[in-house]
């Protein structure tokens, strides 16, 4: 067969590489790279994207319908779609479909009659039911009043529609369009101000060095990136704030990203109120309707300032001049579900496909980044000082309760006391919610678990419950779920609640506020929380990780770190930077205004990223950390690739585990795989996992490893692929 010129085309299912169609129907230039299209698809029609023409010599199926006037993605944006697919080992299809606003496909289905039976003879052979299709149909109808004249299904007119069709008295057109979800305004997240004219600024000399050296990058369109590497306090911010001004000033926009919208309200609140009307907002908590309001603002340029979430990275936005990622070490920029893409290594890859500069700021870097620095692979601004070179925190240290009978230490407690006395705010970071870590039965000895999980259940003190941290299953304490008896059950670890409990009882006049995911279940509670504590309404702030993110308390003065050890508990090499880091950001939120912060921290020992992080030495944890990843051959030094495989049957899932253990795919050269074993967390949601990581430095030749390795596996087992993991437990 020869070859003829196909449309190549990205399915919205979760299928790899582009398929091929014939478009014999549809006029070539209403295909541009970018617009969508309807194709059939196995016994289906799916919505999809037209990437480009090729030849093909293979029989192909007709494009059904195009869908959009014009391309709705940039062309940069969908080239950055699709290297994400490739670069992560994804659909294109589900990539595309991820950033394109949520919009349900439609068909609707017009029937018009274009002549009765041609004589007598046919309309006597024409069936009772056929006849009474055709004299039902007047003119031009849509499927949906048809059913209704005639009681048939749509699959019963459809069947007679099509016979009719063929006797030349029906014609058939159907008609696709997504429906567009209605919305009356920009989206709303509780931040909303009007663009107020900016006090004036008196930058700090490594803040104009900094502004000058980016804003160089800005102009030249070289998309280039530069780590802004500034201790918290040392107005991060304000650089940003610049620098977009810049972008925009020279006729182009800029994407912002932060780790989490919901508690990062403050920072958000100072962009909007600086910038206006010119400011979108895009994260996954936004209704389709929101989304599609500032989509279509950032699409057609009447926003060219766009913050947001990890998924702001595929902001439509025609001419990025600037791309910043503020908090580039945090763990919330890798997706957790399929597809799961790093935004901030797209927002590098978005900088060299559009001449972008890319900013990456964080006080604690990640190790790749600070490593990419400091071998010139990125630039360097250091801004070592707080803002009226204000001093860090003074930070002591405290023996932990082995017992855990009281979660505080002494030392801590005294000093919320003082801080209290002063008029003085007080934050206690503990990275646990919930009462206690586990419940243990004192009648049979038996933890209780997660039925559906294999981990155990926590203990929450309001509404006297045990909760499935992974698919939110309870039970009430009245009972142990093993032996039925009453509830006696012995209490270990500490969380959130246990926390505020004791402050309660030592501090009974005091203002308490907690935020943790028990808490803040909406925007709206998280932002009303942290507003709270800001305005003087709370005099202690009792959180997790949440209250450690760029929040900027001015009459914070005391901060006490809660089992800082648990941050090293987990067995992954990142376990040490994840303390460094929130050992150190929680300890940055103290001491931001005029009075001088403390910081206690509760610990059984003085592991060395905890040590480096008392002591404000990213320099020291970094030389210290970067060497055990050489030894170990840990990225930097590699590239990783963890492969997940799931199933409903725990015996399926083990047998095929065991074959494929025994006839393991041979691995290219340079490429290790480290284990074939059960996930930490076994089960989870009733789905029982196993895991295995592969270890190399050639993205093609592990690529291919991955490929083998999942073909390898019977299909009643999802093995699913995961590049450049975080936590794969």
């Amino acid at each position: 067969m020869s070859s003829k010129l196909t449309a190549s085309v990205a399915v919205f299912r979760p299928v790899r590489g582009l398929y091929s169609y014939s478009f014999a129907n549809i006029p070539r230039e209403k295909l541009q790279p970018g617009v969508r299209v309807v194709v059939p698809f196995g016994r289906r029609e799916e919505a999809g994207v037209f990437i480009k023409f090729a030849d093909s010599d293979m029989e192909t199926k007709e494009i059904k319908a195009v869908l959009d006037d014009k391309p709705i993605f940039p062309k940069k944006l969908l080239e950055l779609a699709l290297w994400c697919a490739d670069y992560y080992m994804a659909s294109p299809g589900d990539v595309l479909r991820m950033i394109s606003p949520r919009e349900s496909l439609n068909k609707k289905t017009v029937y018009k009659k274009i002549s009765d039976a041609p004589d007598e003879k046919g309309k006597r052979a024409m069936s009772a039911e056929n006849r009474a299709v055709l004299d039902a149909l007047k003119g031009e109808l849509s499927q949906q009043v048809l059913m209704e004249k005639t009681g048939l299904s749509a699959k019963e007119l459809d069947k007679i529609a099509k016979r009719l069709k063929k006797r030349g008295c029906v014609e058939i057109t159907e008609e696709y369009y997504f429906i567009k979800p209605k919305a009356k305004g920009a989206a709303t997240d509780g931040t909303t101000r009007e663009k107020e004219k900016p006090p004036p600024v008196v930058w700090t000399e490594r803040q104009k060095e900094a502004i000058e050296k980016i804003s160089a990058r800005i102009e030249a369109r070289d998309g280039s990136t530069t780590l802004l590497h500034g201790v918290t306090g040392s107005g991060k911010t304000e650089v940003f704030m610049a620098l977009c001004e810049k972008a925009l000033a020279d006729g182009g926009g800029a994407i912002v990203l932060v780790p989490e919208i919901a508690i990062t309200y403050q920072f958000v609140r100072r962009f909007k109120s600086r910038f206006g009307d010119k400011t979108a907002v895009l994260h996954s908590g936004l209704t389709p309707a929101q989304r599609r309001v500032e989509w279509t603002r950032t699409s057609d340029g009447s926003a060219r300032l766009v913050i947001g979430a990890r998924s702001a990275i595929f902001a439509p936005m025609a001419d990025p001049r600037l791309v910043v990622v503020d908090e580039e070490h945090d763990g919330s920029y890798k997706q957790g579900e399929y597809p799961y893409y790093n935004a901030r290594d797209v927002a590098v890859v978005l900088g060299k496909l559009t001449g972008a500069a890319v900013v990456l700021g964080s006080a604690t870097p990640s190790v790749e980044t600070y490593f990419n620095a400091q071998n010139g692979k990125y630039s360097i601004c250091a801004m070592p000082e707080r803002i009226d070179h204000r001093p860090m925190p003074t930070i002591t240290w405290a023996k932990a309760d082995e017992e855990q009978q009281n979660p505080m230490p002494t030392s801590a407690l005294e000093k919320i006391s003082e801080k209290l006395a002063k008029g003085e705010q007080a934050l206690v970071f503990i990275n646990r919610r919930g009462a206690s870590a586990s419940a243990k039965c004192k009648v049979c000895g038996e933890i209780a678990m997660c039925p559906n999980c294999s981990i155990s259940l926590t203990h929450h003190s309001a509404g006297g419950k045990l909760m499935c941290h992974y698919c939110g299953y309870e039970i009430p304490i009245h009972k142990c779920p093993s032996c039925k008896s009453g509830s006696l059950f012995g209490f270990r670890g500490v969380g959130t609640q246990k926390v505020e409990a004791v402050l309660k009882d030592f501090f009974p006049r005091a203002r308490i506020a907690r935020l943790d995911h028990d808490t803040a279940g909406t925007r709206e509670k998280t932002f009303a929380i942290l507003e709270r504590f800001e305005k003087g309404e709370a005099d202690i702030l009792v959180g997790t990780q949440m209250t450690a993110k760029g929040h900027d308390f001015p009459n914070l003065t005391f901060t006490a770190i809660v089992g800082a050890d648990d941050y090293l508990l987990m067995p992954d090499f990142r376990s040490g930077e994840r303390a460094f880091s929130l050992v150190t950001q929680a300890a940055g939120r103290t001491g931001r205004g005029d009075k001088p912060g403390e910081v206690i921290i509760s610990t059984k020992g003085g592991d060395n990223a905890i040590l480096s992080a008392a002591n404000n030495d990213y320099a020291g944890f970094f030389k210290h950390e970067i060497e055990n990843r050489r030894k170990t051959g840990f990225p930097p030094f590699s590239r990783l690739v963890g492969i997940m495989f799931e199933s409903a049957s725990q015996t399926g899932l083990e047998k095929t585990m065991m074959k494929l253990a025994e006839s393991m795919p041979k691995m290219p050269a340079g490429v290790s795989a480290l284990g074939l074993v059960p996930a930490l967390v076994y089960k989870v949601r009733n789905r029982y996992r196993w895991k295995m990581l592969l270890k190399g430095k050639s993205p093609g030749a592990m690529r291919s490893a991955a490929t083998a390795v999942q073909n390898a596996v019977e299909a009643s087992v999802s093995a699913s692929i995961d590049v450049d993991p975080h936590g794969f437990f």
